[in-house]
């Protein structure tokens, strides 16, 4: 059975009213899925972006470090180049150095080691440990001690 009503001076069935209020609530309902999708899609979105700008936040942290670790890296291959040099430039100055002989010799008077260092080409004598000054004050201590032990009456009357 169908009814027959009349809407904006047209005649409508009830028939097609329910129909069309039929198709209506499933456009209702597929939008209010498509709504639920597209938040949902949001949510996701969101979430996906909290996601990647917490992993390029990571990235930075990394790249920054790296950054650090090569920084290090090139300082020490630095000390280690001027360490490098340095030990090349004592190297050259020691193979450059002018020849010398050392002589060890005891001293007579004093019975003192003596160091003598002399230019090997020239013969001459360059350093002396310990000097000449040196070894003529301790002989004459030496002198010294020995003449006040053999005399007598200066302090003591006699030889003890």
């Amino acid at each position: 059975m169908s009814i027959n009503a009349f809407k904006n001076n047209q005649v409508v069935s009830l028939d097609d009213l329910t129909s069309s209020g039929n198709a209506s609530k499933q456009q209702t309902n597929a939008i209010d899925k498509d709504l639920t999708k597209a938040i949902a899609l949001e949510k996701i979105t969101a979430v996906e972006v909290k996601k990647s700008e917490e992993l390029s936040k990571k990235l930075e942290i990394n790249q920054e470090q790296l950054n650090k670790d090569k920084l290090a890296q090139e300082a020490e291959s630095l000390d280690q180049s001027v360490n490098v040099s340095d030990a090349m430039k004592t190297i050259s100055e020691f193979i450059n150095m002018p020849v010398r002989t050392v002589n060890f010799t005891q001293d007579d008077g004093s019975e003192r080691t003596v160091i003598k260092i002399f230019d090997s080409e020239s013969k001459e004598l360059i350093k002396q440990f310990p000097s000449e000054e040196i070894l003529s004050i301790a002989q004459r201590i030496i002198d010294l001690q020995q003449d006040i032990s053999q005399k007598t009456g200066i302090l003591l009357d006699e030889n003890i």
